[in-house]
């Protein structure tokens, strides 16, 4: 269960990272609408992974207020 936990938080830290860099670099860029996508993995042998790693994405998203 650590393990689940611990990798449900780096996902996130990867996601809000992202979103973060991508924030303080949107000021000097154009302001449009910035689409963030996912790819996880949904079948094969890291299947289960793939519903942890959406939700991570999504408490990153809901923690910064989808902006």
């Amino acid at each position: 269960m650590r393990v689940l936990q611990r990798l449900l938080r780096a996902a996130a830290a990867l996601v809000v990272g992202g979103v973060l860099f991508g924030a303080s670099t949107a000021s000097q860029a154009q302001k449009d609408e910035v689409t963030v996508l996912g790819i996880w993995p949904m079948t094969g042998p890291y299947a289960d992974m793939g519903p942890l790693l959406n939700r991570g994405a999504e408490i990153a998203l809901e923690e910064v207020g989808y902006t």
